[in-house]
């Protein structure tokens, strides 16, 4: 019994010691007998041979040597960094959000004038900086009479002061500061404004109150007072005091448990604003003027540079997208603005035209970022839609850019917290892949040549695919051992399918013999010719629609010109020196001729048509029928250089044609000969040849004009038709 026990601890050891004898001897081995020889490996699997599956042929080849890949070992480090307040709690991303609320242009909490349904976190101070800035020519008065229009140039710069001291409330206070430049001809006494304005000192306040709904939902309360400083003093203006009382409502889908992973808030505001700005000009002014004479002029002026608008409804619209890259907050959003005037016209602007209007529009493009936290940064522009008429307010800037710069200061930010740092270490063992491959020639089945660029598809297999090389090879990515469907393709050769497999680390040689498809294609044959039948020495270049590839036709005569070319759809472009270019779309059938004439029309000496800056410049005027769409003949010469200009500029992908008319007459009836005019120019720019899908139409009718509608020469200036370039120009 205790040999037995001795034998048995001997073997124990053996075994430890040498692992290798132990793996060669059965289990129930003394130890007496000798190691047996190990058996053979098992030749691989021969692979199995492809099946076509189509007219061509495939051939197994011999196959190549391999060897295996020895395992290796792969580490990955995972860092997470997350901050604890003073309870232990998490502090997220809505937490940083609330701690960095940045303040609007005029004081509350918001974007830039859109006023948004929270109040930042409590007991945060914000501190805002706000800066607008624009310039226009004939902004507020124009051209007439030989005379120049005005440069006005404004200058805006806020810095207001927020605080929230509960959470359902906040306080604000700013302090509103802005220059004004008019430079136009006129000179004192006929002009009684200063060339430049400043309002300096204007004051701010207000309170607004919240009621979260439920989560993803906020009410509030806004209600604001603005003192004007005397324009002929330093002391406030009380008879001029604004006050502004606004509803407030947001939506925040991150919030909500069916949206939570949807980084999108929306926001709406409406308000009536009692404006007693008016109060800062004097009583009477300009009360003998019977039209646009210099009093009214200056008074206008007046008004713009102060700020001086009528009581009015407002409605305000936004959407922003709040996320968060690697702790830095950044946050596109869009405003919509509509404020509607209530009360009486100041009537010296009554006479005036266009003076009628009683409402403006606007929208907000804007983006705030949130570097760290604390600080944030905005940058935006104004684009103005419509503006009030002169007897209710003053026009809106084309274009205005804002500016802003805003800090919270959180004084719990720096008590209590704590940061984690959590490291995760993944190691893991990656052993030889068990997968095997096809290498391959791809041929031509009559001459045997290569066929370079062939498409191969693993149809059975989830795998990008692969192209042959020049000399019609491919290796194929590594696959888990088994069958494998094939396709091989190229536009000139039959398509073939077979079945193959793969084996376990090895590869499977396969040759692929592709028929040729027959030859497809047609003949195009293009005449060029002037307006008398004459032939024209030209230049005609041909592009494919599909691919985009183009070539230059054969000269084939005195006046032809030909190719051969595959079936398809193509854009011919026909330019000749002192005639104007033309572009014609035509099909090409395969086996088949097709011929077409391009006639050119002559430049004329001076040309009307120029390429600008984000437009087509037009030295002239399109005229139609009165009061129809229909193109009179001088117009439709215009338009042939306006074709001339996109048939030499192909870079010029999309044109907005846009029709434009005065103020006289039924505004509807305008606005849809408008859109009449510039859908027929549209349609005369395609029978040019034009693509269609480069080209669009509107109509704007009296809505846009680019100067009053007081004189003739003036309303026959807003009459017009612009070509505005949305991609592709300068």
């Amino acid at each position: 019994m205790a040999s037995q026990v001795t034998m048995k601890r001997t073997l124990f050891c053996l075994t430890l010691l040498f692992p290798a004898l132990a793996q060669a001897q059965p289990a129930d081995d003394p130890g007496l007998s000798e190691t047996p020889p190990p058996k053979p490996a098992a030749p691989p699997p021969r692979p199995a041979a492809p099946v076509p599956r189509s007219d061509a042929s495939a051939t197994v080849l011999a196959p190549p040597s391999f060897e295996a890949t020895p395992p290796e070992t792969h580490e990955t480090v995972e860092t997470q960094v997350t901050w604890l307040d003073g309870n232990g709690a998490t502090v997220g991303d809505d937490d940083l959000y609330a701690r960095v609320a940045a303040p609007t242009v005029f004081g509350p909490v918001g974007l830039f004038r859109v006023i948004t349904g929270d109040v930042g976190r409590a007991n945060n101070f914000r501190v805002g900086l706000s800066l607008q800035i624009f310039r226009q020519d004939d902004f507020l008065v124009s051209a007439a009479g030989g005379l120049k229009g005005d440069t006005n140039s404004r200058f805006l710069g806020n810095l207001t002061i927020n605080y929230t001291p509960w959470k359902y409330l906040e306080l604000y206070l700013g302090l509103y500061n802005s220059s004004n430049q008019n430079s136009r001809p006129e000179v004192p006494p006929a002009r009684t404004d200063p060339e430049v304005i400043l309002a300096l000192g204007d004051v701010g306040a207000g309170i607004k109150g919240r009621l979260p709904v439920t989560k993803w939902f906020d009410l509030a309360l806004h209600l604001g007072l603005r003192f004007f400083n005397s324009v002929s003093g330093v002391s406030v203006a009380g008879n001029a005091t604004n006050f502004a009382a606004d509803l407030v409502g947001s939506f925040d889908l991150r919030k909500a448990a069916a949206t939570s992973k949807v980084p999108l808030r929306f926001h709406i505001n409406f308000g009536y604003l009692v404006d007693n700005s008016i109060n800062l000009l004097p009583a009477g002014q300009c009360a003998a003027s019977t039209g646009n004479d210099p009093c009214v002029r200056s008074r206008l002026v007046e008004k713009f540079g102060y700020g001086i608008d009528p009581s009015r409804f407002r409605l305000a619209l936004a959407v922003d997208v709040p996320i968060t890259i690697k702790r830095v907050g950044v946050e596109p959003f869009v405003e919509y603005h509509g404020e509607f005037a209530v009360g009486d016209k100041d009537r010296v602007f009554a006479a005036l035209a266009g003076a009628d209007q009683s409402h403006q529009h606007w929208m907000t493009l804007g983006l705030r970022i949130r570097p760290v936290a604390g600080l944030v940064l905005d940058a935006g522009v104004d684009l103005a839609l419509s503006s009030f008429g002169f007897a209710y307010g003053t026009p809106l800037p084309q274009w205005n850019v804002l500016l802003g710069a805003a800090y919270a200061y959180d004084p719990s930010a720096g008590s209590g917290r704590t940061k984690v740092v959590t490291k995760t270490i993944t190691r893991e063992v990656l052993h030889a892949s068990v997968e095997g491959k096809l290498r391959g020639f791809v041929r031509d089945a009559v001459t045997k040549k290569p066929v370079g660029g062939a498409t191969i598809k693993y149809t059975t297999r989830r795998a990008t695919p692969q192209l042959s090389a020049e000399d019609g090879s491919f290796l194929s990515y590594g696959f888990s051992p088994g069958p494998l469907a094939l396709e091989i393709s190229r536009d000139d050769y039959e398509t073939m399918k077979l079945d193959t497999s793969v084996p376990a680390n090895g590869e499977t040689p396969l040759e692929v013999l592709l028929t040729a498809k027959p030859p497809s294609g047609g003949t195009l044959q293009i005449k060029v010719s002037d307006g008398e039948g004459l032939p024209v020495r030209a230049t005609v270049r041909i592009t494919n629609v599909q691919s985009g590839a183009a070539v230059d036709a054969e000269p084939d005569g005195p006046a032809g010109f030909s190719a051969k070319l595959p079936g398809g759809d193509y854009l011919i472009d026909v330019s000749a020196n002192g005639y104007m270019s033309k572009s014609r779309a035509i099909a090409v059938v395969a086996g088949q001729p097709t011929s077409v004439e391009v006639v050119l029309r002559k430049k004329p000496t001076v040309s009307h048509v120029s390429l600008g800056r984000g437009e087509i410049i037009i030295r002239g005027t399109i005229h139609f029928g009165t009061n129809n769409a229909e193109i009179r003949p001088d117009g439709e010469q215009l338009l042939d250089e306006v074709a001339d200009v996109l048939v030499k500029h192909p870079e010029l992908r999309r044109i907005r044609v846009e029709g434009h008319t005065d103020n006289r007459g039924n505004a509807d009836k305008n606005l849809q000969l408008s859109k009449a005019r510039a859908a027929a120019v549209v349609s005369y720019l395609v029978k040019q040849g034009i693509d269609a899908s480069r080209l669009e139409s509107e109509g704007y009718g009296s809505t846009q004009p680019l100067v009053l509608n007081m004189t003739p020469a003036q309303r026959a200036k807003n009459r017009r038709v612009a070509f505005k370039i949305l991609e592709g120009g300068r």
